[in-house]
C-alpha cells in the first residue's frame, strides 16, 4: 500500500539522519577540540554510548500523529 510505503522511506530518512547525527557526535567526541585551553580526559565507553543516546530518540521516534 501507499501509506506503507511511506512510513517505510519515512523511517529510513530517520535511521539515516540518526546515523549520520551518531558519526558527527562520535567524532566530535573523541577529538580533541583545538580552541579550548583546558585539558580533558580522553572519552571512555560512557562519553560514547551517552553520545550515541543522544541521536537514539530520532532512529526510533513514534508516528502517533498519523
Amino acid at each position: 500500500m501507499a501509506g506503507d510505503d511511506a512510513v517505510r522511506r519515512d523511517a529510513l530518512v530517520d535511521a539515516l539522519i540518526a546515523v549520520t547525527l551518531g558519526v558527527l557526535v562520535v567524532v566530535e567526541v573523541a577529538s580533541p577540540a583545538p580552541g579550548v585551553a583546558y585539558d580533558f580526559r580522553a572519552p571512555n565507553a560512557w562519553a560514547v554510548l551517552l553520545a550515541l543516546g543522544v541521536t537514539l530518540p530520532l532512529a526510533v521516534r513514534c508516528r502517533c500523529s498519523r
